[in-house]
């Protein structure tokens, strides 16, 4: 007589649509919060928001196969956007309210403004002549803008940041890799 033993445990069906389902979940969760700028952040220096921008920039050129250009807004964010059709693909605040009272500007239909500009730090991006070591190199469009722009292969224009504070003595100067994107010297 055969026996009849019922198997316990999962088909191979439902542990694929579990996992299937979980991974959704979870790319809408962390979607959702590349969008959510400084609202789990407290507030910034201007030195590390502007390696965020920075890295952010890069990131999305690279993961989205597109040129972005990062800019900076003197009523304190970075802007990360399509380069060539100015969607904002990402703002980063330096204030938390900063944030909160841009977000209620936009949900109002109104300009935004920031009271104290003159609190704020001051940046300046300094677009430097390429060093051509090869003959391939990426040709980045011409802008009249003062913005990075960043290339699908990891790469930037080359430049240098300038902070103007309060806390420093003279301005710091910080020079970027163009081929990277990272920091490399601090005057």
């Amino acid at each position: 007589m055969p026996k009849n033993k019922a198997r316990g445990g999962f088909s191979i069906l439902e542990v694929v649509a579990t996992i299937g389902l979980i991974m959704l979940l979870t790319t809408l969760v962390i979607g959702g919060l590349s969008k959510i700028d400084s609202f789990t952040s407290s507030n910034k220096t201007l030195e590390s928001a502007l390696f965020e921008a920075v890295k952010s920039a890069s990131n999305i050129a690279q993961l989205q196969n597109k040129y972005t250009e990062l800019t900076y807004d003197k009523r304190g964010f970075f802007e990360i956007a399509d380069y060539e059709t100015a969607v904002v693909d990402k703002r980063i605040f330096l204030k938390q309210t900063t944030a909160k009272a841009f977000d209620e500007a936009q949900k109002q239909n109104k300009n935004f403004s920031v009271e104290n500009l003159h609190d704020l730090d001051e940046l300046i991006f300094v677009l430097e002549k390429p060093t051509i070591y090869g003959k391939e190199q990426t040709q980045f469009p011409q802008t009249d803008r003062q913005s990075i722009i960043f290339a699908p292969d990891g790469s930037c224009s080359q430049f240098s940041a300038v902070i103007k504070s309060k806390a420093f003595e003279k301005p710091l100067e910080i020079k970027f890799d163009n081929f990277s994107a990272t920091p490399y010297g601090k005057k």
